[in-house]
């Protein structure tokens, strides 16, 4: 378990930068979202409803069938979902980022430096992120 440690840490270090990059409430110490007319799928129940979801300083604050009111001085974001569909951050607990990048002879070509195979590493976290994974564990 030990040399997992390092591992852990690049894991932490990423999700850390691709979190700072989508959210900064230091530049909006309010920040409010509303994402109207979605199809939700809460991860527990195999139905789904059409409704509204209030999200306030990036946590869930209301799920709501009917509309959601809220103060319009406050400095809010509005999306209209059009109907789409909206579920939680999906989990990937075995994934090698690493190796989504990059191909075996690849990380084997010594002109591969640790910082070249870092930003490909993110660039994949990046990635995944925008494909709906919220939580991932790289095993290496």
């Amino acid at each position: 378990m030990k040399n997992s440690l390092p591992l852990l840490s690049a894991f932490l270090v990423l999700s850390q930068s691709l979190f700072a990059q989508i959210s900064t409430p230091e530049t909006n110490p309010k920040n409010i979202l509303l994402i109207n007319n979605v199809e939700i799928f809460n991860g527990k129940e195999e139905k789904t409803l059409i409704g509204n979801v209030l999200i306030i300083n990036n946590l869930i604050s209301k799920i709501s069938t009917s509309s959601i009111v809220i103060d319009k001085s406050a400095n809010i974001k509005i999306i209209d979902g059009k109907g789409k569909f909206l579920m939680p951050g999906l989990i990937d607990n075995h994934v090698h980022l690493a190796l989504n990048t990059t191909s075996q002879m690849e990380l084997l070509d010594t002109s591969l430096t640790a910082e070249k195979l870092d930003a490909l590493t993110r660039n994949e976290g990046m990635k995944m992120l925008l494909r709906g994974f919220t939580s991932i564990r790289d095993v290496g």
